[in-house]
């Protein structure tokens, strides 16, 4: 929603942006390394943690062409081409048959939804479950037989998926990076030009 605005009045930091491989979001190239470029926006992403990416690591130990990717209804609102643009970033990827579906505050209606020739399920982040919801949903989809990659972030594996591609723990870094921030706007800086990239290697689990 924040990036989305366009200039603010005053000082504004998303503190996660994820999808900014995909999401039309404000960046540039600069001096200090990549910007919002917007006037009063800052936001923090990590660097080289995006869906090909993470497709490619999966496709290391299970072959796959066609999945069904999980992503939050609260994307859709923000980009109402979000379903193509994914399935063209699949397709990138080497999956070239892709199922988006969109979930709300239930699991139980995005797992009636995939598809039954999908070979495997692409869990994104869905900010709007707890890690109950997680593990029902893992759970069903483990019972199935089917398996699971999250993107992201590897709390996943620990919960049930197969293998998840993204950092061990960053909150700490991302703590970091936002306290680091705020202290330069207050000195003067524009939120704009400070740097949104936060180098955090990623791993898989």
């Amino acid at each position: 929603e924040a990036v989305s605005r366009g200039p603010m009045p005053k000082p504004v930091i998303a503190s996660r942006v994820v999808g900014s491989g995909v999401l039309d979001i404000p960046s540039m190239d600069s001096a200090a390394g990549r910007i919002s470029g917007v006037e009063n926006l800052n936001y923090v992403t990590l660097e080289d943690l995006d869906l090909n990416r993470s497709i490619t690591e999966f496709q290391k130990f299970r072959r796959f062409r066609r999945a069904s990717i999980l992503v939050s209804e609260a994307f859709k609102e923000l980009a109402p081409n979000l379903e193509t643009l994914l399935q063209e970033e699949l397709a990138k990827s080497g999956v070239p048959q892709s199922q988006v579906i969109f979930v709300g505050s239930s699991v139980a209606p995005a797992l009636s939804e995939i598809s039954s020739n999908t070979q495997a399920v692409i869990l994104t982040l869905l900010p709007q479950l707890d890690l109950e919801d997680y593990a029902s949903l893992l759970g069903a989809l483990r019972n199935q037989r089917m398996p699971v990659f999250s993107v992201g972030g590897n709390i996943f594996a620990q919960l049930g998926a197969l293998a998840g591609w993204g950092p061990a723990d960053a909150v700490d870094e991302f703590a970091e990076r936002i306290a680091s921030n705020v202290g330069r706007i207050l000195e003067g800086k524009d939120a704009g030009a400070l740097p949104v990239e936060l180098s955090v290697k990623p791993r898989l689990a």
